[in-house]
């Protein structure tokens, strides 16, 4: 029964009596104010926690109560209240009788008095839930400090790790190519087969340093960014894969409605467009050619980039794993690399504050999309 019903069937006063032992037995910490921010009344569990008797209440507003927050602010606030009639929270600091500052989470409903039209509030403080919802984003933060430092390490120990190894393997590339070279005719067919193998593991272990280089790069490195034109730019690239285009006998079809100009590093995002092409390039059905289309356009304040291809493609399952460290589809003998080159061009997005990610199912190519916000520098 509402409370229009008990004022008509007579019994407002037992109505009024059941809300009044309510209000101020409830273990909520409640507060009842007026439209002027005048505090009417307060019930007890609010005064066991903030300290305040009822005779410095009848001296305070709310907004005394209330630090951080102005008495214009909360009037308007309270006036949007009462034209909705939807129960709202707000987070402020408020003060107790001691001066200690208490977060907290105040909800806020409509109390309307039918025999003289007066609008009231019902305040409720919510102190646990505001130490809840600090704790949790103190864990949070404390959690992604550690990711970000554990992975700063792992970057600077690849980094450094990688830079190491590279003149001892240097030596065993070096050394394997001599022998190679003057003494394979004095070898049997197994000697030559282990100096194929001592080489080609030199060449594949120098080529998973350089990436591991790369990528920790991308995160250690300052990024300088560039005013690059956009069609210069992808004509440079596809020059220098000139050789791996006529190869693979692919055909690269650039879109017509391409921004005239991009702000991006340009060397990263070199690599970003070389991995992307010749990873299309490489993953291309058996005895179908590749057709490769790169194409842009305008989205809010970000350009959307897309490169599609008609290779191989790939299951959905994995369309999230091919973006992690080291994580392959395929085996070395069916397609060469380290495992890295998606991870990078991710790495690179997500350094441009983009995002990206693919689409695609097996046997239906594959379009990688990735966003690069709209900046403007002078030339």
């Amino acid at each position: 029964m509402s409370h229009n019903d008990y004022a008509k069937n007579g019994q407002f006063s037992y109505y009024q009596q059941m809300m009044d032992v309510f209000f101020e037995r409830s273990p909520l910490n409640m507060m009842i104010i007026g439209e002027q921010l005048e505090i009417v009344c307060v019930n007890q569990a609010f005064c066991s926690v903030f300290a305040y008797t009822d005779a410095a209440l009848n001296k305070k507003l709310f907004s005394d109560i209330c630090t951080d927050i102005s008495r214009q602010a909360i009037e308007l606030f309270l006036k949007q209240l009462s034209s909705d009639n939807t129960p709202k929270e707000l987070v402020c600091k408020c003060i107790d009788e001691k001066g200690n500052i208490i977060d907290t989470t105040i909800g806020f409903n409509v109390l309307n008095h039918s025999d003289d039209n007066t609008v009231r509030f019902v305040l409720t403080f919510h102190i646990e839930k505001t130490k809840r919802m600090e704790a949790e984003l103190k864990e949070k933060n404390l959690q992604l400090q550690k990711y970000i430092d554990s992975n700063l390490q792992l970057e600077n120990f690849a980094y450094i790790a990688s830079h190491d190894m590279k003149e001892p393997l240097r030596m065993i590339g070096n050394f394997s190519q001599l022998l190679r070279r003057r003494h394979l005719d004095k070898l049997d067919a197994e000697g030559k087969e282990f100096v194929h193998y001592i080489f080609e593991g030199a060449k594949n272990m120098n080529r998973l340093i350089n990436d591991i280089l790369s990528y920790s790069r991308v995160n250690t490195d300052e990024y300088t960014y560039d005013r690059i034109h956009l069609m210069d730019f992808i004509y440079n690239i596809l020059h220098n894969l000139k050789a791996s285009i006529l190869e693979n006998k692919g055909e690269i079809i650039v879109g017509e409605q391409m921004p005239e100009y991009i702000v991006a590093n340009k060397t990263t995002y070199s690599q970003l467009f070389q991995n992307l092409i010749s990873n299309a390039l490489k993953f291309h059905q058996k005895g179908k050619a590749p057709l490769i289309k790169i194409e842009a356009e305008e989205r809010g304040n970000s350009y959307l980039f897309s490169i599609s291809d008609n290779g191989i493609g790939i299951a959905p399952e994995y369309h999230e794993r091919i973006f992690i460290l080291f994580k392959k589809l395929h085996n070395k003998v069916e397609y060469t690399g380290t495992g890295i080159g998606l991870a990078l061009c991710k790495k690179i997005v997500e350094k441009h504050s983009g995002e990206m990610w693919v689409e695609s199912e097996p046997g239906q190519g594959a379009t990688f999309y990735f966003t690069l916000p709209r900046l403007n520098i002078t030339q």
